[in-house]
């Protein structure tokens, strides 16, 4: 039973409130009916003193005292009844009238009362235990004064009273800790099933979500939030080992290039002219592993939103002219024209190299995923507050299972693995472009085409 007591105290300190606060009200609870109870016991024990005090004033007429000597008072212990001893003070001459075998200790412990002392419940030790004794005086004139003392009854059952309630206080204690552990690992044992499973890393295995329902507020959203976040992260590993080899793939080929130009140079021997050509090539090769490595990471600033912007005033048209001009080459090779209707005089608040970024990007995907002798149409306009800027194609389109998850990063849609990329693209344009306060959004229909449009602030 002890073990269970520390382990529910063990675990009830992360969580105390819950238990400590129906303990804390048991405990004043019991505070308070045990101060009341002192307080209506000490004073009904007051009021039958003062009774019996006034019936012994008026039976032996106390008065006849004011004209005769102490001596000639006779002591009539008959008249005391539930007193346990009446004394008279007449000046300096005291008398004391007591019944010794009716006190409960010696006759001699009444001397260390004063003779004008009102108490209730003064403790005093006798053979069978403390006892509660009661004392009051009442002045009958300047020298004459009456003191009674009665033996409480009402003590004992106070004492009982008091035992009875620590004892049920130590009871409803350990109750509560009790309840507590059990509410508490109850409440746990959900969350605690469900971190074992995931702690295995194999959702296959049978996870199960945390109830949403049936719970306080409280625990119901932590519920939601836990079963929030289990199938985020658990999306991000299917999304993440189905880009991997994707990844590898564009890695593994210009570092397969890197490996053959090396050690085509090694075989040269002394000719000077073959191993420049070999240092050459593995420049070039070196160059796009950090291309593609640059690209990776400015997604993870731009994602967790430390990517630096340094924007000034730019011409979106030269930029849209530049992109245009850059990948004339690739629109002729796949013989794709390339159509412009651009407003003049459109200038915005951007970094205009990640904005040059962004038209890079838009216009190598609508070539690259157009379709042979097809078209692209670049369009930019502007309103009072924003410039838009849009990328239309005719090519294989995005089917509407795929549209939501082109931008997520290292996604690449089915119709597009056999092209050359990272899955990267998109998911960087996302994120630029919401850096400057943007949005983008695509519209598209399944072999018919795509079209992405970026909305940017003028001024961020």
């Amino acid at each position: 039973m002890w073990a269970m007591f520390f382990a529910a105290t063990r675990e009830l300190r992360r969580s105390p409130w819950a238990t400590l606060l129906p303990l804390l009200c048991g405990v004043l609870f019991v505070a308070i009916n045990l101060t009341n109870t002192d307080s209506r016991l000490r004073q009904d024990d007051r009021q039958r003193l003062n009774h019996l005090l006034q019936n012994y004033i008026e039976e032996t007429a106390i008065d006849r005292l004011r004209t005769k000597p102490l001596q000639i008072l006779i002591p009539n212990l008959e008249r005391l009844g539930p007193l346990a001893f009446i004394r008279i003070i007449h000046g300096k001459k005291q008398l004391l009238i007591a019944h010794e075998k009716h006190l409960p200790f010696p006759l001699s412990d009444l001397s260390n009362i004063h003779h004008r002392e009102n108490s209730i419940w003064r403790i005093i030790a006798s053979k069978k235990g403390e006892v509660a004794l009661n004392t009051m005086t009442r002045e009958i004139d300047g020298e004459l004064s009456l003191q009674a003392g009665m033996i409480s009854s009402n003590y004992p059952l106070y004492q009982g009273l008091r035992q009875n309630a620590l004892t049920g206080l130590s009871l409803y204690t350990f109750l509560c800790l009790l309840c507590g552990y059990i509410v508490q690992r109850s409440s746990q044992a959900a969350i605690l099933n469900t971190c074992k499973k995931i702690g295995t890393g194999n959702r296959a295995k049978g996870f199960s979500p945390l109830p949403e329902r049936g719970h306080s507020e409280a625990m119901n959203q932590l519920h939601r939030k836990i079963n929030q976040l289990v199938e985020h992260n658990s999306r991000l590993m299917s999304e993440l080992q189905g880009s991997l080899d994707n990844v590898a793939h564009d890695l593994r080929t210009p570092i397969a290039r890197l490996r053959s130009t090396a050690e085509y140079g090694l075989q040269g021997g002394n000719d000077l002219p073959r191993l420049q050509d070999a240092l050459a090539n593995c420049l070039e090769e070196s160059e796009q592993i950090s291309a593609i490595l640059r690209i990776m990471m400015s997604v993870a600033e731009a994602e967790s939103g430390t990517m630096r912007l340094e924007p000034c005033k730019t011409d979106l048209e030269q930029g849209l002219l530049e992109a245009i001009d850059l990948y004339a080459y690739s629109a002729e090779e796949k013989q794709i024209e390339v159509r412009q209707s651009l407003n003049k005089m459109v200038y915005a608040e951007v970094d205009p190299i990640r904005i040059r970024q962004v038209w890079a990007n838009l216009l190598d995907n609508a070539l690259k995923y157009g379709k042979v002798g097809g078209q692209v149409n670049i369009e930019l306009w502007q309103d009072e507050d924003y410039a838009f800027i849009s990328f239309r194609d005719n090519g294989m389109g995005i089917s509407q299972t795929e549209r939501d998850r082109i931008w997520e990063r290292l996604y690449r849609g089915d119709r597009s693995r056999t092209e050359k990329g990272l899955g990267l693209g998109l998911n960087y344009v996302k994120a630029v472009t919401e850096a400057h306060g943007g949005q983008i959004e695509v519209q598209s229909e399944l072999h018919r085409g795509s079209c992405f449009t970026v909305k940017l602030p003028k001024n961020i």
